[in-house]
């Protein structure tokens, strides 16, 4: 599973905010700055994560919630913390897990 993993694992950053359209109605929207290989542990990750903020961003931005795969060395258990402490994210701010990946898992251990 790690070579496999490692030759194929990619670290994605989705920014999402809330605006509005193009006839004024509220919104969610989005932008993906950023797919790339971060390397496989937490602080790599972290480091990652404000790079990216960094240079999309800019450092007058407040991140006050992250959502994050719950397992593996960039899960949102290990990287919280490590953003907090990067600046990226301030003590007070959230973290929750994506409940995308216990689909998908759920899913494949059905049919495997």
């Amino acid at each position: 599973m790690g070579q496999i993993w490692s030759a194929s694992s990619h670290f994605v950053i989705v920014i999402v905010w809330s605006g509005f359209d193009t006839e004024m109605i509220p919104t969610y929207k989005f932008f993906c700055p950023s797919i790339d290989s971060a390397g496989h542990t937490a602080i790599k990750a972290s480091q990652a994560i404000k790079n990216v903020l960094d240079r999309t961003l800019g450092d007058d931005v407040e991140i006050f919630c992250a959502t994050a795969d719950a397992g593996g060395g960039g899960s949102i258990n290990n990287t919280y913390p490590m953003v907090q402490e990067l600046g990226v994210m301030k003590e007070d701010s959230k973290e929750t897990n994506c409940c995308i990946h216990g689909l998908q898992k759920s899913l494949e251990n059905a049919f495997t």
